[in-house]
């Protein structure tokens, strides 16, 4: 986020667009929440009070409305006393019943009946908005407000709030989709080598769909899948492919390429370890200070974990230990595809 920025320059291809009354809880809950969702590799939009120009929302900020994937709504105390925070609802309620966006609300010290059905100071603030704006822009906003919070979502009355802003996160990120990898090489069939590639994912059998003869593929202990050949002919773009194909399926998805190249670095390997950790949206304040120590994070994060990670361009048995050392690191859905020029590197990993 750029404090200087203009709506002009905002950006619009965000996982998450948070929805808050900034006096209430931009420099605590939020902003803890804002820093979580980052901590998880989570592209998340906060705006900033310099963006609030006039009355209503500029046209820059619907549209990063409009193409985030998911809308988290702050309902705080005087959340209602905003008559900015108000238009977002109503544009966010738009998204939620034309484009089928996700919407997650967080009734932070607020009672959700209080915003439901407009009582309290959320009844206070409506009465001042009706004076100032009129009953037609009011009626908008209560029926909003009255639509939106018939859907459950996280309330907190007490306790800790990092536990709290935790649940959120990790319900959060299990709805966010990987991002499609972009594929300059258009090869001569290129399906038909992930369609054969997949086949070896899964186990298949006969069976009835709707009592029509299917065949039914279905996950087989085949945790690693090794794509070998020299250099230039086609490994990166198969595997990347086959990654666009199957990464929906997955809690999570990463796709570390250039391994090679990048471990060969000072500190490479450590580099590595973290950014699979963060593209896969698992937490970590730190990085590691060592392999030893992101290897050990790597089974404490990711065990029961439903993942795909593709590592391409293997060309040392260290970077695989260091990566995917074990099929018992991961849970048994779990798919690692490696790249590589050397097929004796993936007889050696088992």
């Amino acid at each position: 986020m750029a404090n200087q920025a203009s709506t002009s320059e905002i950006r619009t291809n965000y996982d998450v667009f948070l929805s808050f009354r900034g006096e209430d809880t931009r420099h605590g809950f939020t902003g803890h929440l804002y820093d979580a969702l980052c901590r998880h590799g989570v592209n998340t939009f906060r705006d900033d009070e310099n963006l609030r120009t006039g009355e209503t929302i500029g046209p820059q900020l619907v549209q990063s409305i409009q193409d985030s994937k998911v809308s988290i709504i702050v309902f705080s105390t005087k959340y209602a006393a905003s008559p900015w925070c108000l238009d977002e609802l109503v544009h966010i309620l738009h998204c939620h019943r034309e484009r089928n966006q996700l919407v997650f609300l967080v009734f932070y010290k607020v009672d959700p009946s209080d915003v439901r059905h407009q009582k309290n100071t959320y009844k206070e603030a409506m009465d001042a908005h009706e004076k100032r704006f009129g009953s037609d822009k009011v009626k908008k906003w209560k029926d909003a407000l009255t639509k939106i919070s018939n859907k459950s979502g996280f309330h907190l009355k007490q306790g800790y709030e990092f536990t709290f802003i935790q649940e959120i996160v990790s319900e959060v990120v299990t709805h966010i989709p990987p991002r499609p990898l972009h594929i300059e090489d258009d090869m001569i069939g290129l399906q038909t080598r992930v369609a054969q590639v997949k086949f070896n994912l899964y186990h298949h059998c006969q069976g009835f769909i709707d009592g029509k003869p299917e065949f039914i593929c279905y996950y087989c202990n085949h945790t690693m899948l090794g794509i070998v050949g020299i250099g230039g002919s086609g490994k990166t773009t198969l595997a990347k492919a086959l990654y666009n194909s199957i990464c929906n399926q997955f809690e999570g998805a990463c796709f570390l390429s250039n391994v090679r190249k990048i471990s060969n670095q000072e500190g490479g390997l450590s580099c590595l370890q973290q950014r699979l950790l963060s593209q896969l949206h698992v937490e970590s304040k730190k990085g590691a200070s060592c392999v030893e120590e992101g290897i050990a994070m790597i089974k404490e994060k990711l065990q029961g974990k439903n993942v795909l990670i593709v590592l391409d361009d293997v060309d040392n048995i260290e970077q695989l230990q260091a990566l995917a050392g074990k099929c018992d690191w991961f849970s048994w859905k779990t798919r690692i595809i490696i790249t590589t020029r050397d097929k004796s590197l993936l007889t050696a990993h088992g």
